[in-house]
């Protein structure tokens, strides 16, 4: 039986922006997730159409709450596919970070940094994928 698949589930999510951008206004916001037993794997695209510059990027509004994982560490991570919004990590490949028990996504630089949003977001765009486990 260990090998039966007991929980799968897809459908969308409203990713919100915690910390980085203001004013924020979307000419696309598209998100979606995949959910396997305890693992979660999320894809967002954003095109912007007007924001106004913030502070460190966080994202809120993952689909399942992740999990604890023990470790004390990340809970899970992600990368950016695209990117044209100027931040001071541009040269840094972000990464995306999320803790536990969270429905936030930080935005660091490889060297654990966070990337801070510099400028207005108009016409930019920002695609990411990442994976995470949950209790759920």
């Amino acid at each position: 039986s260990s090998e039966l698949l007991d929980d799968y589930e897809e459908g969308t999510w409203t990713p919100t922006w915690n910390a980085g951008f203001t004013s924020i206004s979307y000419g696309l916001q598209r998100a979606s997730y995949t959910k396997v037993g305890n693992l979660v794997s999320v894809q967002a695209d954003f095109k912007f159409t007007g924001t106004s510059a913030g502070a460190a990027l966080i994202l809120a509004g993952l689909p399942f709450t992740s999990g604890q994982t023990g470790n004390g560490i990340a809970a899970g991570s992600g990368t950016l596919s695209y990117a044209t919004i100027s931040t001071y990590a541009n040269s840094s490949s972000p990464l995306l970070y999320i803790q536990q028990n969270s429905t936030l996504i930080y935005f660091y630089t490889t060297a654990g940094a966070s990337v801070q949003s510099n400028a207005n977001a108009s016409n930019d765009w920002l695609q990411f994928t990442a994976i995470y486990q949950t209790d759920s």
